[in-house]
């Protein structure tokens, strides 16, 4: 009897501290909390543990691959892109450049897999050959800084001198390097920037940060952030409108959010020399995108006062832009309902149009992913796809840009976003001796 009784509370003593452990969030429930999500939970990956292992390893990056769309492009008249430094251990990419393509530059972010840095950026001149490369990776000196393989770039800004600053979704740093790939500044912190860096008009960078979300202005030539705005001070500011709380759960102790019930993914300033064409709108305003509320707003960053607002007319929509012509185009993911498309709101009659069928072009990426009007054509980064491809005014391809990985093994290389620009954009063309 007394060794049973001693065994029940041996039993009970494990379970107190077992619960103990849980709630307080002491050892050792943390650290099997992590084997579990590592070996066993898998709702936010596509990988098998297996690739996991080899990627946390170093020997494959399958955390920033994709099987979306297959390895190497199937169409006719793609050929191999020479990109200097790249690993032994991935094939080339491949680009289609029509004959008639109008002259630009274009700047590539993503996933590379250099022989110094998994993440990069290249520059393709105007007959498609790289003009210029960058490896972009937080700094390693920040003693927050996370191995590279688990971080996805997202957010970037070229300068004409031919600098750049990014950051990285689940990343922990800013960092600003210049043409050969040197940090000119790097900050880490509290504020955990992710998915954008936009330009506002007096030449300060907006980006996200936290969840549920705020919007950050950083100084360039510092990093240093020199606004936020809460998102919680925008609910408050609008208390009669109902659109931000859906995903909150009201209890006896009160208000509790939902994981992630924002997901913010986009920040875009109104600015002067575009503002005539929103006369309902201000120079300053800001344009959001929240992911999981199929949402659209604008709000004045002043008051605070959300003057706009448009909901369920996109799915996990990415990148609203402001157009010349008094439009908002909107990169239209469709997760559940492929293809993608790119779409075209009136903010003063709420009229929607489709501005590219993605079923045309093969198009469908269910997160991520940017657009951009340029010179007439429509440039697509179609992220989970490890493909750029740009459409004319008459709907064809002119460019198609295929990050092939491993053409046997069907994957590609995660691309973040591509930037068109003028082919004089740069004081002098990137170079490093």
């Amino acid at each position: 009897m007394k060794t049973l009784l001693k065994i029940w509370l041996l039993v009970v003593a494990v379970y107190i501290f077992g619960a103990a452990s849980v709630m307080f969030k002491i050892w050792p429930a943390p650290a099997l909390l992590d084997v579990y999500f590592y070996v066993v939970d898998n709702r936010w990956e596509t990988q098998t543990l297996n690739e996991r292992v080899r990627n946390d390893l170093g020997v494959t990056p399958f955390r920033l691959l994709t099987r979306d769309a297959g390895g190497a492009a199937k169409g006719d008249g793609f050929v191999e892109v020479s990109v200097p430094a790249l690993n032994e251990r991935r094939q080339s990419p491949q680009l289609f450049l029509a004959d008639d393509r109008k002259p630009r530059l274009s700047f590539i972010y993503g996933v590379f897999d250099f022989t110094d840095g998994l993440h990069g950026a290249i520059l393709l001149d105007q007959k498609g050959r790289v003009a210029h490369r960058w490896t972009l990776s937080e700094n390693p000196e920040h003693l927050e800084s996370k191995p590279n393989s688990r971080l996805y770039p997202h957010g970037v800004q070229v300068n004409p001198d031919g600098a750049v600053t990014f950051i990285f979704d689940l990343g922990t740093s800013i960092n600003k390097v210049d043409a050969c790939s040197n940090y000119i500044w790097s900050r880490s912190g509290d504020m955990d920037y992710n998915h954008v860096l936009s330009r506002a008009a007096n030449g300060d960078l907006w980006t996200l940060s936290g969840d549920p979300s705020y919007f950050v202005r950083i100084d360039p030539k510092t990093g240093d952030p020199v606004r936020s705005i809460s998102m919680g001070d925008v609910i408050k500011a609008n208390p009669d409108l109902g659109i931000f709380t859906a995903r909150s759960e009201h209890y006896a102790q009160g208000k509790q959010w939902l994981a992630d019930p924002f997901h913010g993914n986009d920040v875009e300033e109104l600015l002067p020399e575009m503002a005539a064409a929103f006369p309902m709108f201000q120079a300053g305003d800001l344009l959001v995108s929240f992911r999981n509320l199929n949402l659209i707003f604008v709000f004045d960053p002043e008051t605070l006062a959300v003057k706009w607002w448009r909901q369920g007319i996109s799915q996990q929509q990415h990148d609203p832009d402001w157009m010349a012509d008094g439009t908002i185009m909107v990169f239209d993911n469709r997760w559940d309902n492929p293809p993608s498309n790119l779409i075209a709101i009136n903010p003063a009659t709420n009229e929607v149009k489709t501005v590219l069928d993605g079923s045309k072009y093969d198009f469908h990426t269910i997160n991520r992913g940017k657009a951009q009007l340029f010179d007439g054509d429509l440039i697509v980064t179609s992220s989970k796809q490890g493909r750029v491809f740009e459409v004319d005014a008459n709907g064809r391809v002119v460019f198609d840009f295929v990050n092939t990985y491993d053409d046997k093994d069907g994957t590609r290389a995660l691309l973040s976003e591509a930037i068109a620009l003028p082919v004089d954009y740069f004081k002098e063309m990137p170079t490093c001796d």
